[in-house]
């Protein structure tokens, strides 16, 4: 139910922002792609990618040490791949790939473009390698 809820509230933020213009999100910690897909599904002309590195607690741990087959094998990803192909969606993917706080700096000193719309929702607390 709280997803729901969730991602009513972002709906209503990107159809204020947006409205049918293209635009491209990035969904951090996507797990099995909830919010992804809903994104999709709901703006066609967006492009959408989920980025899961299968470091925390709602797809395990495994891209603590693994490698990115042993992401895109974890339960959360093939769940969103699995729905992706179902639905017929040409506008989202999945990234297996480890966001480390070193990464996000390393992004940011680049001081360049990266997305229209990010999503950070359960990602920020399970970061590696940040002390807040």
């Amino acid at each position: 139910p709280h997803f729901l809820s969730r991602w009513a509230a972002i709906d209503d933020e990107l159809h204020k922002t947006f409205g049918e213009e293209a635009f491209t999100m990035l969904d951090m910690g996507s797990c099995a792609g909830f919010f992804s897909l809903q994104a999709a599904v709901a703006y066609p002309t967006a492009m959408i990618l989920g980025v899961e590195g299968s470091v925390g607690i709602g797809n395990g741990t495994i891209g603590a040490t693994g490698s990115e087959e042993n992401i895109i094998s974890s339960k959360g990803v093939q769940t969103h791949l699995r729905w992706i192909q179902r639905l017929n969606l040409r506008n989202c993917r999945v990234a297996p790939d480890v966001w480390d706080f070193d990464k996000v700096i390393s992004l940011a000193a680049k001081q360049s473009y990266l997305c229209d719309v990010m999503l950070l929702l359960s990602v920020v607390h399970h970061m590696d390698n940040v002390s807040l």
